[in-house]
C-alpha cells in the first residue's frame, strides 16, 4: 500500500506519521535482504546487529512517553512501524519490545518503580525482548 492509499483510508495518518513510516520502510528495505532473514535462523530468529541498529534509530521507543525517553507517539505509531517490520520479515523482537516497554511505562505511570527502561529496551539486544524470543536463553 503506497502513501496516498494509506492517507485516503485513514485521514488521521498525518504527514509526520507517514514520514516516520516511510523512514522505517526505507531502513528495512536497506538493511533486511532475504539472506539476512535466512541467516537469523541460526540465532533463534533474531538478528542482534539489526536490532541494535533499529534501537539506535529509535524504533522501539517511538510509541513511548517522552518523559520516559520515548518519541511521544501512540500505539498507532508502533503499529505503522510493525507493518513495515513485518513487510520486510525483519528478524527482530519489535512486537515483544513494544509490548514489554509499554507495559512497563504503564506500570510506571501508576506509581510503580519503573526502574531502568533503557536497559529493557537497549539491554543486550533488548533484555526482555530477547528473553521472550529466546524462551529465557541468554542472548
Amino acid at each position: 500500500m503506497n502513501r496516498e492509499q494509506l492517507f485516503s483510508l485513514a485521514p488521521y495518518l498525518d504527514e509526520v506519521r507517514l514520514l516516520v513510516q516511510e523512514s522505517f520502510a526505507d531502513f528495512f528495505e536497506r538493511e533486511v535482504p532475504s539472506s539476512r532473514v535466512r541467516a537469523a535462523d541460526a540465532t533463534h530468529g533474531v538478528d542482534h546487529e539489526l536490532w541494535r541498529a533499529f534501537v539506535n534509530l529509535g524504533g522501539p521507543q517511538v510509541s513511548l512517553p517522552e518523559d520516559l525517553g520515548g518519541g511521544g507517539g501512540t500505539l498507532l505509531d508502533a503499529v505503522l512501524i510493525g507493518v513495515e517490520c513485518g513487510r520486510a520479515l525483519a528478524p527482530i523482537p519489535f512486537a515483544e519490545s513494544v509490548s514489554a516497554s509499554r507495559l512497563l511505562a504503564l506500570a510506571g505511570s501508576h506509581g510503580s518503580d519503573f526502574g531502568s527502561m533503557r536497559a529493557v529496551i537497549d539491554g543486550p539486544s533488548g533484555a526482555v525482548s530477547s528473553a521472550l524470543v529466546l524462551g529465557g536463553a541468554a542472548a
